[in-house]
């Protein structure tokens, strides 16, 4: 995740120009990836869940929204 952060950091301008996305740079890495993503109509989940004393956060993809942006990505770029 750390490279999303470096990237993001380096690359802000063609980001903006290209994707019309402002990432500011102080958000985590996590939230950034998530604006990619979104911008492809893929949403992250966050399920937090207690285990072993400890609260454990999982960041899931939707296996339906991951589906149907590749099958539409598949068909309208390489047909």
């Amino acid at each position: 995740m750390i490279q999303v952060l470096t990237f993001s950091k380096r690359n802000a301008p063609h980001i903006k120009g290209i994707l019309n996305l402002t990432i500011p740079l102080d958000e985590s890495p996590i939230w950034i990836f998530g604006q990619y993503l979104s911008s492809l109509s893929i949403y992250i989940y966050l399920l937090i869940l207690l285990e072993e004393g400890k609260w454990v956060k999982y960041y899931r993809l939707n296996p339906e929204d991951v589906a149907f942006t590749i099958s539409n990505f598949t068909f309208y770029y390489f047909f």
